[in-house]
């Protein structure tokens, strides 16, 4: 009874869909990135469980999972989902729940199964590790809008100006008119006395610029090109690159067992030296290279690692 529990929740971390012969099949339910405007939040992707009585065929995955683990044949893992199942059906024909160990419980609804899921990240959520993030409303970002000062009245109205414009344009004009032109009659109008020609400047021999570039050149200034050296990687603190006993990781790869964080460490000997792992659930380790409260800190050093830990990211607690 136990084992099979196991067994589908193996499955439904690794499937969209787990079918339980003769009982019905779990199935997982994606909802997108939304935005809430009465909580001012833009929620995160999420994975949540369903159930659906009425897909009960046998599709050979639960079946195939109890042989390769229990060690036993098909027929005796068909065998014993039927057990199980019968035993489901007798709790809720006398009243009682069904656990379904993390992934939650059935009750029974005027005689059909009802699953009622729990909220549990790192046993249905693909999307572990992803945050919502709240917004303020925009006007609430905005400034207020300044109070501009009332226009101060005008003294002079605009036919006053015109009327002056034109008083000013007729006393330029009688200015003009009054002044006397003085008219040069001792012209030679019909003379044909030419002035004098100048003689062209001499022309100079074309400039030799061989000695100026020598001179211009011993005066440059000289530069000394010189290689900029990149920033010292950040030193290692008690084996590892940062552990100030925080509770922040700087994780570089979760995997479902001790064995393979062991072999992932013994697969990256570059920096092997630093890695340590920590178990964050019954299938869940985390390999991580620094410790701290300073989540700053810990952007750092990930800014410093190798390009092939570019996936590497900052759980937070």
């Amino acid at each position: 009874m136990y084992t099979l529990i196991q067994h589908i929740e193996y499955l439904m971390m690794r499937y969209d869909c787990v079918v339980v012969p003769g009982w019905g099949a779990l199935v997982a339910q994606y909802s997108e990135s939304f935005y809430n405007p009465s909580a001012g939040v833009v929620e995160r992707p999420r994975r949540s469980l369903g159930f659906n009585a009425d897909v009960d065929h046998n599709d050979g995955l639960l079946a195939q999972s109890i042989v390769r683990r229990e060690g036993v044949d098909y027929e005796s893992a068909l065998r014993m989902i039927a057990e199980g199942v019968a035993v489901y059906k007798r709790q809720l024909a006398d009243g009682y729940e069904v656990p379904l160990g993390r992934l939650g419980f059935f009750h029974s609804n005027e005689g059909r199964a009802e699953f009622i899921p729990f909220y549990h990240e790192m046993m249905v959520d693909n999307y572990f590790g992803l945050r919502s993030v709240s917004f303020r409303p925009l006007e609430e970002a905005l400034p207020e809008e300044p109070v501009l000062p009332k226009p101060t009245p005008r003294i002079f109205s605009r036919r006053v100006w015109k009327v002056a414009a034109s008083v000013a344009a007729l006393i330029g004009l009688s200015v003009l008119l009054t002044t006397p032109i003085t008219v040069n009659h001792n012209q030679n109008l019909a003379g044909l006395n030419l002035p004098e020609m100048k003689t062209a400047a001499a022309v100079h021999a074309p400039v030799d610029w061989s000695d100026f570039e020598a001179d211009l050149a011993v005066g440059l200034p000289t530069y000394e090109l010189r290689t900029v050296a990149r920033p010292a990687a950040v030193e290692p603190e008690n084996g590892l690159l940062l552990d100030d006993g925080g509770a922040n990781l700087l994780i570089i790869a979760s995997l479902s067992s001790q064995r393979q964080a062991e072999g992932y460490i013994a697969e990256h000997p570059d920096l092997g030296a630093h890695m340590r792992v920590q178990q964050s659930g019954p299938k869940l380790f985390h390999v991580y290279v620094a410790r701290s409260g300073d989540y700053n800190r810990l952007l750092g050093i990930r800014s410093t690692l190798p390009a092939r830990y570019a996936q590497s990211w900052i759980l937070e607690k």
